[in-house]
């Protein structure tokens, strides 16, 4: 990795360095995003399905990426270990059904047709299905119904669409940590940038500029 000869005082906590935790940082806040679109009191179609495609798409991504920090050449260490982590998903698919049952799958629908497994429901305030669910009744009496995102197919189908994305942002952080964790690095330890030396406590941070302190 190349790096301005005036960074090489400079330090960042280990997780930055890797595609895969910086593309899951984007695709966790893609799910708050969604979270805050969720409490607003009408939902849209063209407003929260930009937060859930962002959030399917990063997080499928972050893992995906996984590849690339096995190439890293900052760290021996964390090149086995992401190998080693991508490795053990990919030919123990069954022990991670979050990713492909979901996260690969739509991610996949997304990128070929354009279409999602999460769609709005609209039900009445007992949470049971209206009989009149023609969209003008629902906009007329939108303060009668409770609007909820529901899984429509698959592995997941008639769950709460926010807690399976929620589920899916905290596995992709286990992963890419455990595979830090696993190279005997602290994901927030501090490291040069151009050394990938521990910060020793004088030298300034890349985040804050000040001496790492005691």
């Amino acid at each position: 990795m190349a790096v301005p000869s005036k960074y090489s005082n400079l330090h960042l906590p280990v997780k930055y360095f890797l595609s895969s935790y910086k593309c899951y940082v984007d695709g966790a806040r893609a799910v708050s995003m969604l979270e805050a679109e969720l409490e607003r009191d009408r939902l849209m179609l063209s407003d929260w399905k930009i937060h859930w495609v962002a959030a399917c798409s990063l997080l499928r991504t972050a893992i995906a990426l996984f590849v690339h920090d096995a190439k890293l050449c900052v760290s021996n260490e964390l090149r086995a270990e992401f190998k080693a982590r991508w490795d053990q998903i990919k030919t123990n698919s069954k022990d991670h059904p979050i990713y492909w049952k979901f996260l690969h799958a739509e991610r996949n629908n997304i990128l070929h047709e354009y279409k999602w497994s999460a769609y709005l429901l609209c039900l009445d305030l007992e949470g049971k299905w209206p009989a009149d669910r023609s969209p003008a009744t629902l906009l007329r009496l939108s303060d009668q119904f409770i609007a909820t995102l529901r899984i429509l197919s698959g592995r997941y189908s008639g769950h709460q669409a926010i807690d399976v994305i929620r589920d899916a942002r905290d596995w992709v952080d286990s992963q890419v940590l455990a595979a830090i964790n696993a190279s005997g690095l602290d994901p927030d330890e501090e490291c040069n940038l151009v050394t990938f030396q521990i910060r020793p406590p004088s030298a300034p941070g890349f985040l804050t500029g000040h001496p790492k302190r005691e």
